[in-house]
């Protein structure tokens, strides 16, 4: 269960991404798939493998960020002002778990961020991927995005369709995606 109300917190750098108002996260390695899953729907997600609670605790507490954690022993510490609690393993459980605190939906921009690096991506043209994507993807699509960190180029294939789907079918349900998918 949630430890945290945050609503109505005025946008400070890291508690929410300055451009959507959106809540920024801090993962734990307990949690790593809910982590992608919500990169995809298109929030700031920082993943930490870190185990030691303290620089875990102390991470989220300096970024603002609000820290995604299954661990009683984290969430039950003074000092972890910003912390969500989910329950163990499933990611539609947990995900519904941060909806109920937070209120997502509205937050929602799925597919606009690098689920490798998590940075915003960026339209190219389609000029400039002709050697980076299989020559089938590039005479299909017209549309195309890139991570601006890492390089990687996104587009709408198959997989973002049964994703969008399963996204829609998910404890989000019923949420209407803002801005353009990849």
């Amino acid at each position: 269960m949630a430890s945290m109300r945050p609503q109505g917190l005025a946008p400070k750098q890291g508690l929410v991404n300055l451009q959507t108002g959106a809540p920024t996260f801090l993962c734990d390695g307990t949690v790593g798939a809910l982590a992608r899953l919500l990169k995809i729907l298109g929030f700031d997600v920082i993943f930490s493998d870190d185990h030691n609670a303290n620089h875990l605790i102390r991470e989220s507490n300096i970024s603002k960020r609000i820290l995604i954690t299954t661990s009683h022993e984290i969430a039950e510490r003074p000092l972890a002002r910003r912390v969500i609690r989910v329950p163990d393993k499933k990611k539609s459980r947990q995900l519904a778990c941060i909806n109920r605190s937070l209120q997502l939906k509205s937050w929602i921009s799925p597919f606009t961020r690098c689920i490798r690096c998590n940075k915003a991506l960026m339209e190219i043209p389609k000029d400039r991927v002709r050697e980076l994507v299989p020559p089938y993807v590039w005479d299909t699509h017209a549309v195309f995005r890139f991570c601006p960190e890492c390089g990687r180029v996104y587009w709408a294939g198959s997989h973002r369709d049964m994703m969008k789907e399963k996204l829609l079918r998910g404890p989000l349900g019923g949420f209407t995606p803002k801005g353009r998918s990849h």
